[in-house]
């Protein structure tokens, strides 16, 4: 597998201060270099590149990522069910990552928003004069606090309540390209990590010490009237 890395260069670091995989895997290129050259440690990288030196690195580079593991919505329960938007936001995911003594900011963006019912063919919720259910754009995430008073048609009975998901991706943005194939376009290095969370709407307040609501299946978009 070619790999290929473009750091930023900045040869008056002192190699003390360079992550040991760095300063390992530069060694080894400039020992592949026929004949050797003598340049700074990020540029011995880069000449194995030019000179298609393989095996190019002894192991990847630990790459840093967005935390989204306690990423959760605010609020993430909706009452009453008026059927009015209810704006939300995304919380718990740190606003930078830091590698190498640099913060880089992270970006979270909306992929889709889904739920366990319909947005306008269930019975008991707000039907098509109130679909569809979720938006989201630039200027924020809207949910419908709504959910079906009667259930599914299918399974008689009361409703055990709505769920959506929200599904989004938080990403930074390195400023040169590290990829594991291909010459890469110069433009750095794009990582993206997925995430979701939940928005419920209980079917009562029967139990208020938590929000009642039970997800039956993510099935329907509910930015669109289904």
């Amino acid at each position: 597998m070619k790999t290929n890395i473009t750091p930023p260069v900045d040869s008056g670091r002192a190699l003390g201060q360079l992550p040991a995989w760095l300063i390992q895997n530069a060694g080894q290129c400039m020992r592949r270099l026929s004949p050797p050259r003598l340049v700074p440690v990020f540029g011995a990288l880069a000449a194995c590149l030019t000179v298609g030196a393989t095996p190019l690195l002894a192991s990847e580079p630990p790459l840093p990522s967005p935390d989204v593991s306690r990423a959760y919505a605010s609020p993430d329960c909706l009452w009453p069910p008026n059927h009015k938007f209810v704006p939300i936001e995304i919380k718990g995911i740190p606003k930078t990552v830091c590698f190498w003594g640099k913060h880089y900011p992270v970006t979270v963006k909306v992929c889709r928003i889904t739920s366990d019912e319909p947005t306008a063919s269930i019975e008991g919720a707000g039907g098509k004069n109130h679909a569809p259910d979720a938006s989201f754009d630039k200027c924020g995430i809207l949910v419908r606090a709504e959910r079906s008073g009667g259930g599914d048609p299918e399974c008689p009975g009361p409703g055990n309540g709505r769920v959506y998901k929200i599904h989004f991706e938080a990403s930074i943005c390195l400023p040169w390209t590290m990829t594991l194939t291909g010459n890469g376009n110069g433009n750095g290095t794009h990582i993206s990590i997925p995430g979701c969370v939940s928005v419920k709407v209980p079917h009562d307040q029967s139990n208020k010490e938590c929000c009642d609501a039970y997800d039956d299946g993510q099935r329907y978009d509910a930015t669109k009237c289904n």
